[in-house]
């Protein structure tokens, strides 16, 4: 079996999967050292997006595994930190499913997308959503972290803007890939 996908920026991409499991016992401990080892380890996760994409173009080894790795990475991570913010209360659980709900829509617009012969590409929404919900997530790890009591009101509008956010880029990714599908009118007048 060849190991061809497995370079440096997939390496790279697959660890944010490791590191949001490792995110869950410090931050559901609901302490200050516990949100100060979770928010370390978040930043680092959140360099490894930025970075693995870039380290991929400047090798040139971009690959089709990758492109399907760092969006699945990217939902893993992103929703094991928020669900450790359900266990802690700092969001309900429906607002979780709204994260849910995107990341598993899109991933079948994806499969779409593959079946009619292409590999899709990331879209401009997703890259906003993902800064939104990884800026909303440390920020309101921050917030514990740091004891900043005066902004905790402020978390649930992170949570609820990165939320609309979320949403915004479900209905752009749909769009995009009906867009793209031939509408059955027209495949019926090529017969």
């Amino acid at each position: 079996m060849s190991a061809s996908w497995l370079n440096a920026p997939n390496v790279l991409t697959l660890s944010r999967v490791v590191l949001g499991f490792a995110c869950l016992a410090p931050l559901t401990a609901m302490t200050r050292e516990g949100f100060l080892i979770a928010l370390a380890i978040m930043v680092v996760a959140e360099l490894t997006d930025l970075f693995d994409g870039m380290v991929a173009r400047a090798t040139n080894s971009v690959t089709d595994s990758g492109k399907i790795l760092d969006p699945m990475a990217d939902s893993i991570y992103r929703l094991t930190i928020f669900s450790a913010f359900v266990q802690n209360d700092w969001m309900p659980a429906w607002l979780l499913c709204v994260f849910i709900l995107r990341d598993v829509s899109v991933a079948y617009v994806r499969i779409g997308a593959v079946q009619k012969g292409t590999t899709p590409a990331s879209r401009m929404s997703g890259k906003i959503k993902a800064v939104a919900q990884g800026g909303a997530q440390v920020l309101a790890v921050a917030v514990f972290a740091f004891a900043l009591d005066n902004l905790t009101p402020f978390v649930p509008a992170l949570l609820y803007a990165a939320a609309a956010v979320t949403l915004y880029s479900l209905v752009d990714y749909a769009f995009g890939m009906l867009k793209s599908t031939p509408s059955a009118g027209k495949a019926d007048q090529s017969k």
